[in-house]
Order: C-alpha cells, then sequence, then structure tokens
C-alpha cells in the first residue's frame, strides 16, 4: 500500500483557471521535510489521483521493477541444444 505524501497537498484548480492548469499544489514545508527524511530515498516516485468524491490527493509510488532471474548456465546448454544453427 502506498503512503499519502505528508506535507504535499493538491487541489482542483480554481473555476476561473486556464485549461492548462492540471492542478494547484500546496506544501506544508516542515511536514514535507521531515516525511522525505523518515524515508531515507534519494528518489521518492508519486502519483496524483482522484477520489471517488473527486477531490485530489498525492501517494508515494512503491511499484519497483521485477528483480530478473539470472539463467543457470545449465539453462543456457538446454536451450542451446534445441538451436541447429551451424555456429
Amino acid at each position: 500500500m502506498s503512503d499519502l505524501i505528508k506535507g504535499l497537498y493538491a487541489k482542483k484548480p480554481h473555476e476561473k483557471a486556464p485549461k492548462w492548469v492540471i492542478a494547484g499544489l500546496s506544501i506544508k514545508r516542515n511536514d514535507l521535510i521531515n516525511y522525505l527524511q523518515s524515508l531515507g530515498d534519494e528518489w521518492v516516485n508519486m502519483k496524483l489521483l482522484e477520489s471517488k468524491d473527486n477531490n485530489y490527493y498525492i501517494i508515494k509510488d512503491d511499484w519497483k521493477p521485477e528483480v530478473k532471474k539470472e539463467t543457470s548456465e545449465s539453462e543456457i546448454d538446454s536451450n542451446n541444444k534445441n538451436n541447429d544453427l551451424p555456429f
């Protein structure tokens, strides 16, 4: 589950805002600094989401790529036995 970003808030733009304004952001500086320092990561990925009641909120994106399993030499050998390549 992703965490709400503490100290960073998103709001729908004002009704008279131009179309290119997607959202307004507000930062409660000390809360955001403390939250970011508690993570210890160099990068923090976030997502801007819309709730069921049409409010915006920001969460920390915890997605990490899968670590690929290394292929063992025996698996490579068995895969190569099926190839009829001349080289």
